[in-house]
């Protein structure tokens, strides 16, 4: 008999979802990374964690910033020409994410308003302009940087559009999803220059309101076309005249 096998096994415990380390630097490197977190706006540890993550993935951290940039600005862009509300666009990290578009409605809060239990949804366009605005992160680092990073980032992306999508036949799910991923690639081409600002001032400001948003597109002119517009079941916003306002 082996004597490993006379040894109780100890029951190997789950690891905690974050776990706190103790970590020595050098006062330089310390000073230098408190300095990139003033510049983000956010916490040391936040900062440590977003830099191992880049690492891990490869990124320089010059790369990885520019990289969440334009991926934020994707989802902020696209939702807004697509007339979703958006609450704030950000490049300050947090548990899940380096960096975030909060729209007015979550995917869960969506899916509780447009599907009644056993039902069809009801908004067939909110349903699918959702989708578009949460795939727009990836198809504007492509579009712009030509690559893209299957981060958490990206992955919480899809975790956000499978719960929207499953209601769909799985036998048409695939086929629904690749159609609206190549309409999200042909918006993102028509409104590159404003996701390109948008990224740029998110590089220099970290946040973004809605109205900040909205004021940097209309700078750029960049618009859907009616034909785009009809074609996606919306219509072309009607100017508001003197006698209106």
């Amino acid at each position: 008999m082996n004597a490993h096998n006379n040894k109780k096994e100890r029951a190997v415990r789950p690891p905690r979802r974050n776990q706190t380390i103790t970590l020595e630097l050098p006062p330089a490197l310390l000073e230098w990374i408190d300095s990139q977190a003033e510049l983000n706006e956010t916490s040391r540890s936040d900062m440590i964690r977003r830099l191992i993550e880049e690492s891990r993935l490869g990124v320089p951290p010059e790369l990885g910033q520019l990289r969440t940039a334009y991926h934020e600005a994707g989802h902020a862009v696209v939702a807004r020409v697509l007339g979703i509300p958006v609450t704030i666009a950000t490049v300050i990290a947090d548990d899940k994410s380096l960096g975030h578009v909060v729209f007015a409605e979550t995917p869960l809060q969506m899916h509780h308003r447009l599907f009644p239990a056993g039902g069809e949804v009801k908004d067939l366009t909110a349903w699918k302009a959702h989708i578009r605005a949460t795939m727009a992160g990836r198809e504007a680092e492509i579009a712009v940087l030509g690559f893209h990073h299957d981060d958490k980032g990206d992955r919480q992306d899809k975790r956000h559009i499978n719960r929207l999508a499953k209601w769909l036949d799985y036998r048409t799910r695939d086929e629904t999803l690749h159609y609206l991923r190549a309409d999200t690639n042909q918006i993102v081409g028509i409104m590159s220059r404003s996701i390109r600002r948008v990224a740029e001032v998110l590089t220099h400001t970290s946040s973004l309101t809605q109205d900040e948003l909205d004021e940097i597109i209309k700078e750029t002119g960049e618009t859907l076309g009616p034909d785009l517009l009809r074609a996606f079941g919306l219509k072309k916003k009607r100017k508001v005249t003197s006698r209106e306002s």
